[in-house]
């Protein structure tokens, strides 16, 4: 493999990581906002499989979304 191609696979891994991680945040984020809406008072340990965080955050979400639907 040159070195051209090598330098874009590192280049797609870490801006895949960085979207990750972005998207992360913006998810805790959200759910703070809700659970503060809500009333909800949670404390969030998140897996420790990277892989598994978003998933796990949009439940999360998805459970206090029906406590407002609930509630309405």
């Amino acid at each position: 493999m040159n070195l051209f191609l090598h330098q874009n696979r590192i280049i797609l891994l870490l801006m895949s990581k960085f979207n990750q991680a972005r998207t992360q945040q913006r998810l805790e984020e959200v759910l703070d906002s809700l659970c503060r809406l809500t009333g909800r008072d949670i404390f969030v340990v998140l897996p420790k499989q990277v892989d598994e965080r978003i998933p796990y955050l949009k439940e999360e979400i998805k459970k206090t979304l029906d406590l407002i639907q609930r509630t309405n």
